[in-house]
């Protein structure tokens, strides 16, 4: 999985990653955190941080899968 990070967000996580993910049972809400703590990021915890998969913006409760590609951006990022 490819997770890109918009606004003030990248320059904390350094603009992208590449992920493994399980192939079930991972969240946005599971991913931020798990991305949060690996890079020591607690502004990617504030839920005014949006996510999108696929480029579909979605809660946190969305699940996401291999192949996916994930982003998170911050408010007043543009794009």
């Amino acid at each position: 999985m490819q997770v890109h990070f918009f606004g003030r967000i990248a320059d904390a996580m350094g603009g992208s990653v590449a992920v493994e993910v399980p192939e079930l049972g991972l969240t946005i809400a599971g991913l931020r955190g798990a991305l949060a703590a690996r890079h020591d990021c607690d502004s990617l915890k504030d839920l005014t941080v949006r996510a999108a998969v696929n480029d579909v913006i979605v809660d946190e409760a969305c699940p996401v899968r291999p192949g996916d590609t994930v982003a998170f951006m911050s408010p007043l990022s543009g794009g």
